[in-house]
């Protein structure tokens, strides 16, 4: 099972064009996969999705089909993800 930087590096072409699209996280305990972009770092609730509070939370980039291995922990930045990208010989 790979991490949620290791699918985001392998499947997210470009980072959301917006600024405030600081982190990135995938629900934390719901199965759905969806990922979505915040400007404040999130903490997981105890309902299993990410929160950064009212108003930190811009959108939904997508549904991964796979689960990162480490969806309850993983809070990805932008330079995480450039890092991660650059490291991949197929992008």
């Amino acid at each position: 099972m790979e991490t949620l930087l290791e699918i985001l590096a392998k499947d997210l072409a470009e980072w959301p064009d917006d600024v405030k699209a600081v982190y990135i996280a995938q629900d934390c305990e719901d199965l759905d996969g969806q990922v979505a972009w915040y400007s404040k770092k999130p903490v997981c609730t105890k309902t299993g999705e990410w929160s950064a509070g009212e108003g930190f939370h811009y959108g939904y980039l997508k549904y991964c089909h796979d689960m990162a291995s480490d969806q309850t922990t993983a809070i990805i930045t932008r330079e995480q993800w450039e890092a991660a990208r650059q490291l991949r010989s197929d992008y």
